[in-house]
């Protein structure tokens, strides 16, 4: 038998061993609220996270959001499609709208906080910013402030049903023409390489209603787009597009039971790490495209439905070396 000494040190042990990532077994969450080091032209503060939760009951759903008084201007676009996963002691949690992301590395510093840093995986003025120190300490989710939209058991049931659908290889009506493509060295040479190929995208709208796909300026004569890598959420496309887009009201308008077909001039990379220049991104592999289509646009009076990511099969890219 474990005597009564053993058994309180023990639990000391288990106590000193617990980290911030612990939860109770109840649980189907851990909050954090997100502290950022100033400094620089930008302070990240204003611009990233305040409060994410990690939900452990759903698909590595990652939530997040703002407190009172900080503003959602930029971060309103990362409410959605957060993710999470951890490795050994670094907690990876990943917000993207498709087209930009915002990666958090974090690792324990005590019981109750985590130490890391947070990065702009898309930088759209070419300024290649470094990533920034952040501190995320415990609190109760009740605690925290989040505007992501709440992941419920009916979003957990359409995620399997879209996955079951993509092993039937059931069509999407967002396709493009090739199931394989050929990306060559258009720019540079060596590991300077800008590597593009050409797509042609078609868009069919199957209702009986007007959508609407995303337009990132007014001039643009295709889409505003992105592409992903088909097989893991946690990493990234080196082909996905760097958009600096502007408010208007001028979406691209699909009518009922028509089809838009757009020639995409792909290219990579667009991301390259802040401190060795190297360039960030998976080049080869298993994608797919992303339109952003809605019921309505964001700039109409009375448009409360944001534009729902709409996904392609997949393709595949090989590099001509």
């Amino acid at each position: 038998m474990v005597s009564r000494r053993a058994l309180v040190l023990l639990i000391a042990l288990f106590a000193i061993g617990r980290s911030a990532f612990t939860q109770s077994a109840p649980d189907t969450s851990v909050c954090y609220r997100l502290a950022y080091r100033s400094g620089g032209r930008e302070d990240p503060s204003q611009l990233f996270a305040e409060y994410i939760e990690v939900q452990t009951a759903h698909d590595r759903i990652a939530r997040s959001g703002m407190g009172p008084g900080k503003s959602l201007e930029f971060w309103r676009m990362f409410l959605d499609g957060g993710t999470w996963e951890q490795s050994k002691d670094t907690l990876f949690v990943h917000f993207t709208n498709g087209f930009s992301g915002v990666r958090y590395e974090l690792q324990p510093l005590g019981r109750d906080s985590l130490l890391g840093q947070v990065a702009f995986l898309d930088d759209v003025l070419d300024q290649r910013p470094p990533p920034s120190p952040v501190t995320a300490f415990k609190l109760r989710c009740e605690q925290a402030h989040l505007q992501s939209p709440a992941y419920t058991q009916a979003d957990a049931d359409q995620a399997r049903r879209e996955r079951r659908l993509d092993l039937a290889k059931v069509s999407s009506p967002l396709r493009v023409d090739q199931t394989r493509y050929r990306a060559s060295c258009t720019q540079g040479k060596g590991e300077g390489c800008t590597y593009g190929f050409t797509l042609i995208a078609r868009y069919e709208n199957p209702t009986a209603d007007t959508l609407y796909l995303a337009r990132c300026r007014p001039e643009d004569r295709t889409p505003e787009y992105g592409i992903v890598v088909a097989s893991d959420n946690t990493e990234f496309a080196a082909y996905g597009p760097v958009w600096a887009c502007v408010g208007h009201d001028y979406p691209f308008v699909i009518a009922p039971h028509t089809t838009r077909v757009d020639t995409l001039k792909i290219a990579g990379p667009n991301v390259f790490d802040g401190k060795t220049n190297a360039p960030m991104g998976r080049f080869e592999g298993e994608f797919r495209l992303i339109y952003r289509v809605g019921s309505c646009w964001t700039g109409r009076a009375g448009c409360r439905l944001g534009p729902r990511q709409q996904r392609s099969e997949r393709f595949r890219v090989d590099l001509v070396r």
